[in-house]
């Protein structure tokens, strides 16, 4: 994996490549270390007495240490940062704001560092004050290219040579009072009142405790995560006050530099102090990088050097201001990381989805709003402002969530019954009791009371939702547009397309894609994968397909591939449209190996594809030898990756049409590897069959994968459309049980059993492909999600091509379909036809 791999900018750390605790403590210590601090401490030195002193250091620092504690242990957890950690309370863009706020802070941050060291250093040395700003600007922002490897460096280099020369200063300066009777015999000639010593101490380092996260998510487990920040915080920090504050009591200079060139440190100093300045401002750089990152989807290494240029240029106004600086940050700041320990902790009770599989609303108002209302009342209220921060946002946003969480279960209703329901693998009648968007009890003996709404289902059988694990939305509906595949093959689809894409705009995408899903709602189909175009310059199709996914979160769920259709090789800049695409929220790699132009290009993009995988933590699904060819064996080198890589189960072949024609011996030895890697499959009966032996004479080929041999082998399969009427296949209405008739039919599933268990091809199934099982399925707890077919059982339901008479999402009905009603008329009159024996 690459340097730029092992930053995480849009992703969880793995545990793979998560740090031992010492490393986790050299970037924490060196994080901490930092001179500001000193001149902080400095600041409450000129204006305590030592005992004073001490008792706000150690509140202080104590306050900061159960804060930044709390965050690392959600950190670790989730191997998020904070700007990634943000997006579950505060939606995907509402993050924007957080990320804001403390990539900002940080390039203030970085911009005081870089005076405090050029400053003292012009003084000693008679130098130009803004070329050593320059100067050392440029080289502090080199090394914070190199990342968290920069870092712990660092880190080992500065902690031990503070503590070393800020002891001896501090001992000497003590010395100079008379030593310890002194210090306590220390009284100031100006005095600070208790808030506002404690909010110069908290607010001093609020800003980088907040980020906490951007570090500590390396750590192998909390405990080490919680431990290394504690030390860091509680007692590293103390520290570093202690240093200052003593120097500022014995001099009646709060500025440690100034103190230690009195001592006559300049040269021990100037090393010294500017190495641990160079450490913090490291950090500053990397987590404004992550912030910045987060806002653009742009590469945080190119954020750190536009930020060590801004921090550099407004280096002297940053340190002129250093303490309206503080005040802003005491109140704004602690806002951002207080919601996210109330959403984790006390919100969501520690139970974050795993960030791969999330969908984000797009804001959350009620986080806004409360983070506006925390830093109103930090600034009105009397007291300690950062502290006034912390409880009064997360005292507003939990009771918001709770009034916005009671006004939600309201609007769902009374509880719901789905009374005399058939299921799956159960015998007799089920009643199916739906409560808060979930299925509360599955029981057969159950009497409804007055409160309860009541749906008699009169012996259908009951599933979960359809889904559709293979389909192109950006496509659909384009048959005929600008011409129509006249040789019904793939490769003129592919050309059709191109001539439709050069005039594709964002509402002719969403419009379309927008209809389609419509269609597949009213089918029973609430979990939807979709590959999306990726080879356009605009990727015009991706923005419209993330805003599609969002707008119909509420009805149906949405996997957006980002897809190569013309190759990632093989297309100008198919890489980096690729890359893009992740970086913008598409959730799944896609790749064609077989369309490259040659068999290296194929190899090369699917090393490609899985690099891509592992950098933004996201699942894989190729179009793989979706032709004819028998040499095409692209799926070798899929599994192969997978296996490598340990993907396996999150990666899917899709297609994979040319194993129809490998000969029996190759497909021995590759079964082996296939079940090795364990990767997951996709047939797309309907539009294969009329694709596929285009070029054959007689006997002409099914066009399909091995399903029954792939299904004996142990390995996942399941039926997707791929396409609906464009210039690929041109027709469909989005009805999963009619791909799923064709595809038994060509697979020759057509035994009683074969035909029963079918249906896990385009459910259960489907739900490992698309890596849902933990939210799918009839079952106590999970949500309500399912459908009732008009037929008693699974092979009256494909026999008939039942109709889906409800389809409930989370409780709520959202689509319905009257029961056929068919009669034919005879000489003695009409008579009913069902269909049924």
């Amino acid at each position: 994996m690459s340097k730029q791999d092992q930053e995480f900018s849009w992703q969880a750390v793995p545990k793979t490549q998560r740090n031992h605790f010492w490393k986790t403590l050299s970037v924490m210590l060196g994080f901490t270390f930092f001179s500001a601090s000193m001149l902080a401490g400095g600041t409450l030195g000129v204006g305590l007495t030592f005992m004073e002193f001490i008792g706000i250091v150690l509140a202080g620092n104590l306050a900061l240490g159960i804060y930044t504690g709390a965050l690392a242990h959600i950190a670790a957890k989730t191997g998020l940062s904070t700007h990634l950690l943000a997006k579950y309370a505060f939606g995907e863009k509402g993050s924007y704001l957080p990320s804001f706020l403390l990539g900002f802070t940080q390039v203030g941050w970085f911009g005081v560092g870089v005076a405090m060291f050029a400053i003292p250093v012009a003084k000693a040395m008679d130098w130009n004050v803004y070329l050593l700003i320059f100067l050392f600007g440029l080289a502090m922002t080199a090394s914070a290219i190199f990342g968290m490897k920069s870092l712990v460096i660092l880190g080992y280099i500065a902690v031990p040579a503070i503590t070393i020369l800020g002891s001896y200063s501090m001992f000497k300066g003590a010395d100079m009072l008379g030593g310890l009777q002194g210090l306590l015999d220390y009284t100031p000639e100006q005095t600070l009142t208790a808030a506002a010593a404690l909010t110069i101490c908290i607010g001093s380092f609020i800003s980088g405790g907040t980020l906490t996260p951007d570090f500590a998510r390396f750590s192998r487990t909390s405990r080490q995560a919680v431990t290394a920040t504690v030390i860091a915080f509680f007692l590293g920090n103390s520290l570093m006050f202690l240093f200052g504050a003593v120097g500022a009591m014995a001099y009646n200079l709060a500025d440690i530099s100034e103190v230690m060139f009195l001592q006559g440190l300049i040269i021990p100093a100037i090393i010294v102090l500017g190495l641990n300045i160079w450490t913090t401002n490291d950090n500053a750089l990397y987590a404004s990088g992550l912030g910045f990152a987060n806002i653009t989807k742009i590469s945080k290494k190119f954020f750190v050097i536009i930020n060590g240029i801004v921090g550099t240029v407004l280096a002297m106004w940053m340190y002129n201001n250093f303490v309206g600086f503080l005040n802003v940050l005491g109140a704004a700041v602690p806002s951002i990381g207080a919601i996210i320990i109330a959403d984790y902790f006390f919100v969501k009770r520690r139970n974050y989805k795993p960030f791969a599989d999330m969908t984000f609303k797009k804001v959350n108002w009620i986080a806004m709003l409360a983070w506006a209302i925390g830093v109103a009342f930090a600034q009105l209220a009397p007291g300690i402002t950062p502290l006034n921060a912390l409880i009064g946002t997360a005292v507003a946003y939990i009771v918001l969530m709770l009034i916005a969480s009671a006004k939600e279960s309201k609007e769902r209703g009374k509880t719901m019954i789905i009374q005399n329901a058939k299921l799956r693998g159960k015998e007799g009648l089920w009643n199916i009791v739906v409560k808060d968007g979930k299925f509360e009890l599955i029981t057969q003996s159950l009497e409804a009371t007055a409160n309860e709404e009541v749906i008699d289902v009169g012996g259908s059988l009951v599933l979960p939702p359809f889904i559709e694990p293979h389909i192109h939305l950006d496509t659909t509906l384009t048959a005929g547009e600008p011409e129509w595949n006249l040789s019904g093959t793939l490769f003129e689809g592919i050309q059709r397309w191109s001539e439709r894409k050069a005039f594709l705009t964002h509402e002719d995408v969403k419009t379309r894609s927008k209809t389609a899903l419509k269609w597949q709602m009213a089918q029973g189909i609430q979990h939807v994968r979709t590959h999306v175009d990726v080879t356009d310059p605009s990727l015009t199709a991706v923005k419209a397909m993330l805003e599609v996914k969002e707008e119909m979160a509420p009805y149906i769920d949405i996997q957006l591939v980002a897809f190569p259709q013309e190759g990632i090789h093989s297309y100008p800049n198919g890489a980096e449209l690729l890359e893009e695409s992740l970086k913008m929220g598409v959730d799944v790699v896609g790749g064609i190996p077989h369309f490259e132009f040659t068999r290296e290009y194929g190899v090369e993009s699917m090393k490609v594809a899985f690099d891509l995988a592992e950098k933004y933590d996201r699942l894989i699904d190729i179009h793989c030898d979706e032709i004819d060819d028998e040499q095409s064996r692209f799926v070798e080198v899929v599994a192969k990756e997978a296996y490598e890589r340990g993907l396996g189960s999150r990666t899917t072949a899709s297609h994979t049409t040319a194993m129809g024609s490998y000969n029996d011996a190759y497909t021995y030895k590759l079964f082996r590897l296939l079940k090795m890697a364990d990767l997951n499959f996709v047939s797309n009966p309907l539009v294969n069959i009329h694709l596929q032996g285009r070029f054959d004479t007689y006997p002409k080929r099914r066009g399909l994968t091995r399903v029954k041999e792939l299904q004996e082998a142990g390995l996942n399969v399941c039926f997707g459309h791929d396409d609906i009427f464009d210039p690929w296949y041109p027709l469909g209405t989005g009805n999963m049980l009619q791909v799923l008739h064709m595809g038994i039919h060509a697979s020759q599933l057509l035994g009683y059993d074969q035909i029963v268990n079918s249906i896990d091809l385009i459910t259960k199934n489907s739900a490992r492909t698309l890596h849902i099982e933990d939210v799918y399925g009839i079952e106590e707890g999970k949500p309500a999600n399912f459908i009732v077919l008009e037929a008693e059982n699974e092979y009256e339901a494909i026999r008939k091509q039942a109709g889906v008479l409800y389809s409930f999402r989370g409780g709520r009905k959202i689509a319905e379909t009257k029961p056929r009603d068919t009669s034919i008329i005879l000489e003695g009159g009409s008579e009913k036809v069902t269909f049924n024996k």
